[in-house]
């Protein structure tokens, strides 16, 4: 008897093949997207974290990249409003960081202050005490331009009063809760100024490189599941041997 392999069609595992082919491939190329952001992103701090800092409205009107820029501008803290980005870690404890707005000398719109990490309490249930600052001051800090940030259920978390509990700064739920259009950034407070607290700021908690070997590791993945497809698809057949 000869044994010879031919390729039999199998609906339910080319439907499963296909489909588990794409989405991985799908995967690895937003890896490939976000290895390709993360390294503007790195490019664009290098350029723009050793400038002096400029005033928040030169930066508006002269600069067409805006990310990470040093800047600085003369207002008041609106302390009645202050947000507490929550689930944000340091180390090995979880806290929060804390948001205020912040009114600029000429401005009809708000900036959105990052003034650092706070720890969560140790009684479950309760919040960190955000003292206010008041009277004019001047602020030194750099901008952080938004980024997708996923979250499970309502962003913010009940009960809704002030100081708000969110999990990231959406602008128009905020827009709306504080009758006024924040600017689409915060101001991340400069380490050394004041009124702020526990400030070692990153740039971004994944590398290039990361993202470049999670991209390859779905890649190989679909190739696997290729091969895993083909052998499953060749079925043993049994022929009489030629005869001499």
């Amino acid at each position: 008897m000869k044994v010879t392999k031919h390729y039999q069609f199998k609906p339910l595992l080319t439907l499963f093949c296909l489909v588990g082919f794409v989405i991985l491939c799908l995967l690895g190329r937003w890896q490939i997207h976000r290895y390709q952001f993360k390294k503007r992103l790195l490019a664009t701090y290098s350029h723009n974290h050793d400038r002096a800092a400029v005033p928040i409205g030169k930066a508006l009107r002269q600069f067409h990249q805006l990310a990470f820029l040093h800047v600085k501008l003369t207002g008041h803290y609106d302390n009645t409003h202050t947000m507490l980005l929550a689930h944000r870690p340091h180390g090995e404890r979880t806290g929060y960081q804390v948001v205020t707005p912040f009114w600029g000398a000429g401005f009809t719109r708000p900036f959105l202050i990052n003034r650092g990490w706070v720890p969560a309490p140790r009684k479950y249930g309760q919040l960190p005490v955000v003292p206010a600052v008041t009277g004019t001051v001047e602020l030194k800090g750099s901008i952080k331009l938004p980024e997708y940030v996923f979250t499970l259920g309502k962003n913010i978390l009940p009960p809704i009063h002030w100081p708000l509990v969110m999990q990231k700064v959406d602008l128009k739920q905020l827009a709306s809760l504080l009758h006024a259009r924040p600017w689409p950034f915060t101001l991340r407070l400069d380490p050394k100024a004041g009124s702020g607290f526990v400030r070692d700021w990153i740039v971004t908690t994944v590398t290039p490189s990361r993202h470049l070997s999670y991209a390859v590791q779905w890649f190989l993945m679909a190739l696997g599941l290729v091969w895993i497809y083909l052998k499953l698809s060749f079925v043993e057949r049994r022929s009489p041997a030629d005869v001499a």
